[in-house]
């Protein structure tokens, strides 16, 4: 949860700022890689700020409103001491399993029930501030605050309003607020995707993926041992292909194929059907440094993960959708609800780009 991560790098701040050098020791220890104790409140400051703006962009709100919501949470919580009890049961949280039930515990007995009332507590604030006698007649002010018509204004109205941007962060917030049991069996296909887009959005590079893979059989082909594919990394590679068309061609599949990896690689690494056996074979991200043993479609090694990765977008993510698209609209049976693997170019596939729908 954003807010849990934005409270606790909070706290950490806080705690880094203590004049008792044991309780610097004591958080500069947790953090991995080390910090510099000097530098400590300029490291949470930074992930206090990033945490921040990524809870205004899930509740679609402005920073300035996010950073009252805060301030009302942590009201919130000085007000209800007894909903602490359950919290302070496993405070030393020396585990992991420990730390995930104190994580579950505060956002089910103080971060949902609040963050349900968050548009009452947004407009509550805006009240209080318009009631504010200390506004006066500042022009600005009573601008900023929408107090009167803009017609005539020397100000543009524009520069001073914030809206509420369209976005699947702001949709999917949206939803969540407006979701009970009474609502339970409406917008059933929208909820659907919505589960499902982090992923869905990976789709459009299959093509790529699947290009880049025959390409390169095509070319290395019973020509390349697996320990020649793991020295020769992706920067190599390029640098040999002479043609710049060709070379500026592959750039683009193999990136693509670096966001689609990006996007799905802990779905492929913990729910794929195909999945690497070891450790040292999982792919973390494709750079420059990549080797090339990793884009090679195999059955085994570091092969594995190119071939998981196509299989994971055709079956564990397009035809699963396919399949739940189906069931909700009531057309089972009666059309086709997968995608062959001989059959993957992008106008058969679902077309999703995060970019266009935002």
């Amino acid at each position: 949860c954003t807010l849990l991560r934005l409270l606790l790098h909070a706290v950490l701040m806080w705690a880094s700022c203590s004049q008792d050098q044991n309780v610097v020791s004591g958080v500069s220890s947790s953090i991995s890689p080390a910090v510099e104790n000097n530098t400590l409140p300029a490291f949470f400051w930074s992930h206090f700020v990033h945490d921040a703006v990524l809870f205004s962009r899930a509740l679609g709100r402005s920073v300035e409103d996010t950073v009252v919501v805060c301030h009302r949470l942590l009201s919130h919580i000085a007000d209800n001491p007894r909903n602490l009890s359950e919290i302070r049961a496993n405070i030393l949280l020396k585990t992991r399993e420990e730390r995930r039930t104190w994580e579950e515990a505060i956002s089910r007995s103080l971060l949902a029930p609040f963050l349900q009332s968050v548009p009452m507590e947004i407009n509550g604030w805006l009240q209080h501030v318009i009631n504010d006698r200390s506004l006066g007649s500042n022009p600005l002010m009573r601008q900023v605050y929408e107090l009167e018509n803009p017609v005539g204004s020397r100000f543009p109205p524009q520069l001073w309003r914030y809206r509420v941007p369209v976005s699947i962060g702001h949709l999917m917030y949206t939803i969540d607020q407006n979701s009970d049991a009474a609502r339970a069996d409406q917008c059933l296909l929208l909820k659907a995707f919505l589960k499902e887009e982090w992923k869905l959005r990976a789709v459009q590079y299959l093509p790529d993926i699947i290009k880049l893979q025959c390409l390169l059989v095509k070319k290395y082909h019973r020509q390349i041992s697996q320990q020649e594919a793991l020295i020769l990394n992706v920067e190599t590679f390029l640098a040999n292909v002479n043609d710049a068309t060709e070379r500026h061609m592959l750039k683009k599949l193999i990136d693509n194929f670096g966001i689609a990896w990006k996007l799905v690689r802990e779905g492929v690494l913990m729910h794929g059907r195909l999945k690497p056996k070891k450790k040292e074979h999982e792919l973390d991200s494709v750079t420059r440094q990549t080797p090339m043993a990793f884009l090679l479609p195999r059955p085994q090694d570091e092969g594995t993960c190119s071939v998981a990765l196509v299989d994971y977008l055709i079956n564990c993510t397009h035809n699963e959708f396919l399949e739940t698209y189906h069931k909700i609209v009531g057309h089972q049976g009666s059309v086709s609800t997968t995608a062959s693997l001989l059959y993957i170019i992008a106008r058969l596939l679902l077309g999703f780009d995060v970019e266009t729908v935002s």
